[in-house]
C-alpha cells in the first residue's frame, strides 16, 4: 500500500478463481528473486550500495519507494529534495519528507543504479512479526521492468521491457495512472452485485493490500446496492500513517478482471470520511494480495497493461 495508506488490514481469505489458462512464451529473465509472504506483504532480500542484506517489501500501492530513516542515516545518503506526502486512511495531515538517491540497489544479482527513495520515519513502516522492514519498493521499480509475480513458486521475475514477449492468452487489462500526487496504477474492472448487475469500478493494484478488495466510501455511497447483504457492524484498524480507518467486511458475488472472474471475494467497505478511504475522483477502491495470490500476475507498466494468468485448472474452494 502507499506510504500514507500502508498495512491497513490484516485479513487473509481464500476464494474462487477463474479457469483461464495461458500458453507461456519463453523469455529470459534478467533476475529471479525469491520472496516470502509476511503478514500479507511480499518481502524480498536485497542490498543497497553493498550495505548488508536488507528486508524490502514490494508494494505497487506505493507510488514512491520508501527507505527507513535508520538506513538513510547509517548510509549517510544525500539529501536531494522534499516531497509532500498526503494523508491516508484517517491519517495525518500532509507531511513533508526527505528524498534521497542510492547509487545502487541489488536484487538477485541485478543492480539498479541511482534509485530514488522517500525517507520515512519508523511509524510509517508496516509492522511485521519477526521482520524488521528496511525499505518499501514501489511503483517506480515497476516502471523499469516487466515484473512477473509467480505466487505459486514464490518468485518475482524481472524482464527487459524492450525484449519481453507477453504470453498468449490470459486476462489482459490496460493500465492507467491516477492523478498526482499518488499516480498509482489503475485498472477498469466490474463489480458484480446481487442479481448479476455489473458496476464499473476503477481499482488500483495494491500488492501490499492484505484484503482481496477494498471499496471506498464515496463509491459505495454512489452504489448503495453493493451494500445490500453486507453486515452493518463496523470494524477498524490502525493505519501506518497514523489515525484509524473504519470499514465493514462482507463479500461481493464476483469481480471481473477483463476475461477473468473471481467469485465471492472478501471485501472491505470503507466508512472513512477523509483520505484514501473516502475515495472519489479517479478511483473506486483497490485489489490486494488476496487476489494476486490466486494468479501469476504480469505487471507491464512500460507498455501499460497487466495480465492475470491462472496457474492451474479448475476452481479452488472458498473459505
Amino acid at each position: 500500500m502507499r506510504i500514507w495508506a500502508a498495512a491497513g488490514f490484516v485479513i487473509v481469505a481464500l476464494f474462487g478463481q477463474t479457469q483461464r489458462l495461458t500458453k507461456r512464451v519463453s523469455t529470459s529473465a534478467l533476475a529471479v528473486i525469491p520472496f516470502r509472504e509476511v503478514a500479507g506483504h511480499i518481502d524480498v532480500e536485497g542490498t543497497i550500495s553493498g550495505f548488508g542484506v536488507l528486508s524490502m517489501v514490494i508494494d505497487t500501492g506505493f507510488s514512491e519507494s520508501a527507505l527507513s530513516q535508520t538506513i538513510y542515516s547509517q548510509l549517510k545518503l544525500p539529501f536531494t529534495g522534499l516531497v509532500n506526502v498526503p494523508p491516508g486512511y484517517g491519517g495525518r495531515v500532509t507531511n513533508p519528507m526527505v528524498i534521497t538517491s542510492v547509487p545502487s540497489i541489488d536484487f538477485g544479482g541485478l543492480a539498479i543504479k541511482n534509485f530514488a527513495f522517500v525517507v520515512i520515519p519508523p511509524d510509517y513502516i508496516p509492522t511485521m512479526p519477526g521482520v524488521e522492514i528496511d525499505a518499501i519498493v514501489g511503483s517506480d521499480f515497476f516502471d523499469r521492468y516487466v515484473v512477473e509475480m509467480d505466487y505459486s513458486n514464490k518468485v518475482l521475475r524481472l524482464y527487459d521491457p524492450t525484449t519481453y514477449r507477453e504470453p498468449q492468452g490470459g486476462c489482459k487489462l490496460p493500465l492507467h495512472r491516477g492523478p498526482m500526487p499518488s499516480a498509482v496504477p489503475l485498472i477498469d474492472a466490474k463489480i458484480i452485485a446481487e442479481e448479476g448487475r455489473a458496476v464499473d469500478a476503477a481499482l488500483f493494484l495494491d500488492t501490499g493490500g492484505q484484503i482481496p478488495m477494498m471499496l471506498t466510501n464515496s463509491f459505495t455511497a454512489a452504489h448503495p446496492e453493493l451494500l445490500k447483504d453486507v453486515p452493518t457492524e463496523p470494524n477498524q484498524a490502525e493505519g501506518v500513517a497514523g489515525g484509524v480507518t473504519r470499514f465493514r467486511i462482507g463479500r461481493m458475488p464476483a469481480i471481473q478482471l477483463g476475461a477473468c472472474t473471481v467469485h465471492d471475494p472478501l471485501t472491505a467497505f470503507s466508512l472513512d470520511n477523509s483520505g484514501m478511504g473516502l475515495g472519489g475522483g479517479s478511483f473506486s477502491g483497490s485489489i490486494g494480495l488476496g487476489i494476486f495470490r490466486r494468479f501469476t500476475t504480469i505487471f507491464d507498466y512500460p507498455r501499460g497493461f497487466v495480465i492475470f494468468e491462472s496457474p492451474t485448472k479448475g476452481n479452488s474452494p472458498r473459505n
